[in-house]
């Protein structure tokens, strides 16, 4: 999955760790902008104690299945999945080397 990495050296190996990490902050940040975009207005349903409540998570989950949120929320949930993975690989080939 990661053949890639093999025959880096450890110089090698910091530096693509940082642009990794750095792309992944990124990725991250879109994914917040996301759900923010998602979660907009929904926040007035606290207004109402108990009742909000409810109305807020069935409204958010309405919203998030959407067919062109969900696909967009699916998809940078995949990225961060496999950044946090190289991320974790690369931690540990530095260590061990």
């Amino acid at each position: 999955m990661f053949e890639k990495y093999a025959k880096m050296s450890k110089a090698q190996l910091e530096e693509k760790l940082l642009e990794i990490e750095t792309s992944y902050k990124i990725v991250l940040d879109e994914e917040k902008k996301i759900d923010k975009k998602v979660r907009k207005n929904l926040w007035l349903w606290y207004l109402f104690p108990f009742f909000g409540l409810f109305i807020y998570q069935a409204h958010l989950r309405r919203r998030k299945e959407k067919s062109e949120n969900y696909y967009t929320i699916k998809d940078k949930k995949q990225d961060l999945i496999y950044i946090e993975l190289e991320i974790q690989f690369l931690k540990s080939k530095i260590e061990t080397m």
